[in-house]
């Protein structure tokens, strides 16, 4: 292994001289402005060679595009100019100083000392070990068991991982072990790792070698004549000495953002002194330590140790250091500038009167992540209107959780009231979050070990690219589903398949057993005939349906063969050529789909390179279970994409990353819940870092601390920020990052406004709904341009107020069809509402959308259990024996498994045996249907009457007899005494009782009454509810006031928590209709009096 020290040390041989022709210039300014255009200025100085590239070093792809924007705007083009990050600018300089090395510039080749290589590397050989004495915590954590193996690889990447920050934050400590030091465990690992590599080197290495070779002159060519540095808010010292040693060799001019033209190195925050002066009183010292700028001291600990850093090199004779300060004055005319002016200057003054209208700094506390955005979008709205000079690109929106705030964001600025569009991207999502392709590839690999539910792999299918693959379209989807929601299938390949989670071997509801059906369907008649060997043909497989089925079934297949691929343990080497094959069985991606497919590839194909590094032969290498395969993949390709959709020209909604120093004139931070932001540091208990901390070590709190303090430094107008700060349950208050909350408190320390604490004036508690009536009155603080919540407010607002609003504003006069079919005079009672939107309006609402059961059947319930007793009512009736019918109804899928289905299917019919007694003598001595054809008045009434026996219509319903019922038998009995004379008798079973109708000599007056409520009911809705109407008229046959039947009537309509069954209230069109008018108003008592009570005359509670 070769023996660099890792130590980097800057000091020049005694015979060596300053080249003054190269220095290090630092600027500084509180204004990221001015700093550009003193970059600016150094690009308008030519260097000797024109075509040379220049190179800006930057620690972030917005700041790279804002620059180049810039540039671009204040030179007339941007071009030969290279923006490499921190890492990518070391290394280029490692292999121009260190030809001889001959060293990788991509990450396609795979290096001794890269995070992933050191990670396999780790993973092979970890458990030799675990039996030496000092590896006993690792040994007692990866205990033997089922995830043994993705424990290892996730406690080797964290290894690995810390390691890396090794190179770059504590090289001391990586010398001493490659020394022989220390028998820590961590210390063997390392050793293990670098014993034997002969031709790589880890940074620590090449860092002294390149600083060596730098101070040694032993180069043919300069690296560059002049390299710049700009915006990066914090490096590690690494790098920094990097850039110093640089400045030997060529100009550095390094550009910084600084709050402060004072010297604010040493102040310190509160927790900091408290901690400090612990220590020192333990040690004997007494320090004085300030604290300065409260603002300064709590969010700025990463800028001043950065500061600190560079500064640490002024009193370096042998460093040419120069500095430029651009610092600009704050101009306090408003609560944002004079928060900015305090921070430069390093004053807290007496208490600031700001201006009573103030609006540069907001905080807004919201009920849920939508409200926030929905808040949002309104607030862009009013501050384009005030101001018209502000246009999209100058705002941007940050949240510190992007994944979860970005599909709201498209969700609020994607439906915009007409002419209210505000233009918007969004960066730095995942891969996963935003390629369909990537997405159904983890999918893919979450089958192994899952229960293959319906759901789960129908949401595979569509992908584009993997439908494409098996030559299904989108339009077959419905379809699809359609077939696998009949056939009753909820999860598992076949009952083979379900025996590995405990269950029965059973096929019912299995994907071998729908697909089975499907294709027996196409063959021979199904649902009506018997089983064919246990499978039950599906009916609906007929012509061009049958290809649907043939690739419904190759993909099903396919998957079924992935997850038997992939649910093992396998070499690298082996699970590589498993990948690809998932790849190219499922997917055939389009060009645009490209991209994200080579990601996969690559990631895969990266492994691969690994594994022919770490075993060449590929000879006895170590098996890895898929699930630490799956992991490893899922860690690689889910980082986020920085450079997609920064600064395109619209609102620029991002992560709070980082370097993000840019000046916007508004800046909008989002979520900035408590638990949320800041971010925990959350070092594993091994990390030699974080045990003793350094300036300049890699903080997550302390970098998100901060982003905060640079968006309060880089926001021009405005600084908006919201947080979930109340609870969508009972509207309690949540407290805020507390980020927020030291502001606040700062600015109510520091500020006074005419009326109340900065706090009450600069804060916003939203209401729950964006439709709450608040925000369209005028005099309220609230706002919203939106028009269908003003539309929804103003619905709200007359309700409570009693001005009756009603849903039509004029009834229709005409296109009223009086030629009526038998089932359209029913369908208008059973549902009126529903009918004058479906036949009048042309609208259809829906009450949910349907979703597959993820269970199989434990009972027989709900629907299912209604038209299988309405099945086997029939059999009995028609002299089958029901019991022979079993094996057909278990085919079908609709009985739990086993011997509970069987019970359940004889409870039934045990059940149903009293009803069909009663039902038996009724139904003798059948007729032909009726057929109808009626002129009643300027109606038409035409059809066929069904149930015809020699005791008149018999109906029957294997459940309690409901208000729909009567109507039913009903509208019949009055048709068949019109039709056939007024002496025939009606009669209905149900589970709870029997009733007759009996003859109607008057049967064409009250036809005729209920066709023109019928035309009525077209031209205007009509309030009848059946179930509620019913109650209603009960209650007045048993003798209750009309109020006391209202009060029934209520009760009825109401939800009923008690109940399973969903009230009339709760149906999709009462609840669109009913926003706008009073159902149980006085129409409603006469309409139920007009159909129900005529009725009432005429029944007659028994059977024969």
């Amino acid at each position: 292994m070769p023996t660099a020290n890792c130590q980097l040390t800057t000091n020049p041989k005694e015979n060596e001289t300053l080249d003054t022709n190269n220095h290090i210039t630092l600027y500084q300014s509180n204004k990221t402005e001015n700093l550009l255009d003193s970059l600016i200025h150094q690009l308008k100085t030519p260097i000797s060679n024109p075509l040379a590239p220049e190179t800006i070093v930057v620690q972030s792809k917005g700041m790279e595009r804002w620059i180049s924007l810039k540039i671009a705007e204040r030179l007339g083009c941007c071009a030969n100019i290279h923006f490499p990050f921190p890492n990518k600018f070391v290394q280029s300089l490692f292999a121009y100083l260190l030809p001889d090395l001959n060293l990788p510039y991509d990450r396609e080749t795979p290096r001794a000392f890269d995070l992933d290589v050191m990670t396999w590397k780790l993973v092979h050989h970890l458990q030799v070990f675990l039996d030496q004495a000092p590896f006993k915590p690792l040994a007692n954590y990866l205990t033997q068991d089922a995830i043994m193996d993705l424990k290892k690889v996730q406690l080797c990447e964290r290894i690995a991982d810390t390691f890396e920050q090794y190179m770059i934050y504590r090289p001391d400590i990586i010398h001493a072990w490659e020394n022989g030091q220390d028998d820590h465990w961590q210390a063997i690992l390392w050793r293990f790792l670098t014993d034997g590599i002969l031709s790589d080197y880890h940074m620590g290495q090449l860092g002294q070698m390149a600083i060596n070779r730098m101070f040694s002159h032993q180069y043919d060519q300069p690296f560059a004549e002049r390299i710049f540095v700009f915006g990066i808010s914090s490096l590690p010292a690494f790098h920094i000495q990097m850039l110093v040693a640089l400045s030997r060799l060529c100009q550095v001019h390094v550009f910084i953002l600084n709050p402060s033209h004072e010297y604010w190195g040493e102040i310190r925050s509160r927790r900091e002194i408290s901690k400090l002066r612990m220590k020192e009183k333990a040690e004997g010292h007494d320090l004085y330590l300030e604290e300065g700028h409260p603002l300064l001291a709590s969010m700025g600990k990463m800028g001043r140790d950065f500061l600190n850093l560079l500064f640490g090199f002024m009193d370096d004779p042998q460093i040419h250091m120069d500095f430029k300060d651009h610092f600009q004055p704050v101009h306090a005319h408003n609560l944002l500038t004079h928060v900015q002016s305090q921070l430069f200057d390093l004053k807290v003054d007496m208490p600031t009167q700001i201006e009573a209208n103030d609006s540069s700094i907001n905080v807004h506390a919201c009920h849920s992540p939508m409200r926030e955005v929905e808040v949002l979008y309104d607030q862009l709205l009013h501050m384009f209107e005030t101001d018209p000079a502000l246009k999209p690109q100058d705002i941007l929106v940050m949240t510190p959780d992007i994944e979860t705030y970005a599909p709201l964001i498209q969700g609020v600025f994607d439906n915009p009231d007409q002419g209210n569009a505000i233009p918007y991207s969004i960066s730095d999502r995942t891969y996963r979050n935003e390629s369909q392709i990537m997405d159904a590839f983890f999918m893919i690999l979450d089958l192994p070990g899952s229960r293959l539910e319906a759901t789960a792999m129908l949401s595979i299918l569509e992908c584009p690219a993997v439908a494409r693959r098996f030559n299904i379209s989108p339009d077959d989807m419905p379809l699809i589903t359609h077939w696998l929601e009949q056939t009753r299938l909820r999860w598992g390949q076949s009952g083979k398949f379900r025996k590995k989670f405990g269950m029965g071997a059973y096929s019912e509801n299995t994907w071998q057993n729908s697909l089975d059906r499907l294709l027996l369907g196409y063959a021979m008649p199904g649902e009506k005939g018997q089983p064919f060997s246990n499978i039950l043909p599906f009916d609906a497989i007929e012509g061009q349906s049958a290809s649907i089925v043939g690739h419904l079934v190759q993909w099903a297949n396919t998957l079924f063969k992935i997850v038997r691929l992939l649910d093992t343990s396998r070499n690298l080497i082996d699970w590589v050529q498993a990948l690809d094959k998932v790849l190219d069985d499922c997917f055939l991606p389009f060009e645009e789909e490209d991209i994200q497919f080579i990601e996969i590839r690559k990631a895969i194909h990266r492994l691969k390179k690994i594994a022919i590094q770490l075993n060449p032969e590929n000879q006895n290498s170590e098996t890895i279970h898929f699930s630490a395969i799956k992991w490893y993949l899922s860690h690689t390709l889910e980082k986020p994409r920085s450079h997609m959709g920064f600064l395109s020209g619209n609102v620029t909604c991002c992560a709070m990353l980082p370097m993000r120093a840019i000046p916007f004139k508004v800046i909008c931070m989002i979520g900035l819940n408590d638990i949320a932001y800041p971010r925990r540091d959350r070092s594993p208990n091994f990390d030699l870092i974080a045990q003793n901390p350094r300036p300049g070590d890699r903080s997550l709190r302390n970098d998100d601390r901060y982003i905060f303090l640079e968006a309060i430094l880089s926001a021009r107008q405005r600084l908006y920020m919201s947080y979930v700060g109340l609870s969508i349950s009972d509207n309690s208050l949540r407290p805020p990052s507390v980020l927020v909350s030291e502001l606040l408190d700062y600015l109510d320390a520091n500020f006074i406004y005419t009326s109340g604490t900065v706090r009450e004036n600069i804060m916003t508690y939203h209401r729950l709904q964006a439709f709450n009536p608040e925000y369209f009155n005028m005099q309220s603080n609230f706002y919203s341009y939106s028009k269908e919540n003003c539309d929804a407010a103003a619905t709200l607002h007359n309700r409570s107020h009693d001005k009756q609003v009603s849903f039509v504003s004029q009834q229709f006069t005409d296109g009223v069809n009086t030629d009526i079919h038998i089932s359209e005079l029913l369908a208008f009672y059973k549902h009126p509402i529903q009918y004058y939107f479906n036949y009048r309006l042309g609208v259809y609402l829906f009450d949910k959308i349907k979703t597959f059961e993820r269970r199989e059947p434990f009972q027989v319930s709900g629907l299912d259990k209604y038209w299988l007793k309405v099945d086997i009512l029939h059999k009995i009736l028609t002299d089958n024996n029901p019991y022979i019918f079993l094996d057909q109804t278990r085919a079908r899928g609709i009985l739990p498994l086993g011997q509970i289905g069987c019970r359940d299917y004889y409870d039934i019919i045990e059940e149903l045996s009293p009803m069909a007694k009663q039902i038996h003598p009724l139904v003798q001595g059948p007729k032909p249907n009726l057929s109808v054809d009626l002129k009643i008045d300027h109606f038409r009434l035409h059809g066929n009457l069904h149930n015809c026996f020699e005791k008149g219509l018999v109906f029957y319903r294997p459940a309690q007899i409901k208000a729909d019922d009567y109507l039913e038998s009903w509208l019949y009995h009055l048709i068949l005494n019109l039709q056939a004379g007024a002496t025939h008798r009606s009669f209905f079973v149900g589970f709870d009782h029997v009733f007759q109708i009996l003859p109607v000599e008057n049967s064409r007056s009250i036809l005729l009454e209920l066709l023109l409520l019928y035309e009525k009911g077209l031209c205007f809705p009509i309030h009848f509810f059946p179930k509620t109407s019913y109650a209603f008229i009960e209650a007045i046959n048993k003798g209750k006031s009309e109020n006391d039947a209202i009060t029934k009537a209520k009760s009825k309509w109401l939800p009923n928590r008690h109940s399973p069954m969903k009230s009339e209230s709760e149906d999709p069109y009462h609840i669109r209709y009913c926003q706008f008018d009073d159902p149980l108003d006085d129409s409603f008592v006469d309409l139920s009096k007009k159909i129900f009570l005529p009725m009432n005359s005429y029944l007659k509670t028994g059977g024969i």
